[in-house]
């Protein structure tokens, strides 16, 4: 749980995101907050992670870090997070530009308190957060989070497919398994559901369409 109670702010947005890595509601003080979260629940690497999860204190600074991400393995979302605990700060680039002098005290203490403890300290702006990725990644969780009544026997209709194909369109996959556009429509959360759990493999930088395509992880 958090060090402290997020609390409603005039200057930003806040709110709670769903995790289901976390079981429970994760607390955001802003719109990139919540983007972070997004990426981090969907990446296999990160095992777990907490919002605001120490408050700092030396002195007369205080310091309250955003996150806290536990890392397994190689992050293919964010590879410069390292396998152990990683405290992480988020923040605009152009804010961390133009304030620099402010801010730079209060990273200080998350870096000293970062190396004392022997976790990680890294500063994630929107650059590295949002863009293509994100919103595709955005499309998957929602996918995620429901299940359909086909899913079993869509599932292996797809992946009997894509061992013949081994690479092929989303509309190309959609047409072989398919004849009517029921069936297809029906099929598309599923193959949503399919790139989550990257049992489907495609270029998640790019936005993706009809024509992006796929093939079977191994």
């Amino acid at each position: 749980m958090p060090s402290r109670v997020i609390k409603a702010t005039y200057s930003s947005l806040t709110g709670t995101f769903p995790s289901r890595k976390m079981n429970r509601p994760i607390s955001w003080e802003s719109s990139l907050e919540r983007d972070l979260y997004y990426l981090l629940e969907n990446d296999p690497a990160v095992t777990s992670y907490e919002e605001q999860p120490i408050e700092i204190i030396r002195g007369k600074r205080k310091y309250t870090p955003d996150c806290m991400a536990v890392v397994e393995g190689e992050s293919f979302i964010f590879p410069y997070l390292k396998p152990g605990n990683n405290l992480i700060e988020v923040k605009y680039r152009e804010d961390l530009y133009f304030n620099w002098k402010k801010h730079k005290p209060r990273l200080k203490l998350g870096l000293k308190e970062s190396r004392e403890n022997g976790w990680f300290f890294k500063i994630i702006t929107d650059y590295e957060i949002r863009g293509q990725f994100l919103e595709n990644i955005k499309k998957i969780d929602h996918q995620l989070r429901r299940v359909s009544q086909f899913e079993n026997e869509f599932r292996e209709a797809l992946i009997d497919a894509m061992k013949q194909v081994k690479i092929c369109t989303l509309d190309q996959l959609l047409a072989l398994c398919f004849r009517n556009q029921e069936s297809k429509l029906r099929a598309m959360p599923v193959i949503w559901r399919m790139l989550g759990d990257q049992t489907l493999g495609i270029d998640m930088y790019q936005k993706i369409t009809p024509h992006s395509e796929v093939w079977l992880m191994e």
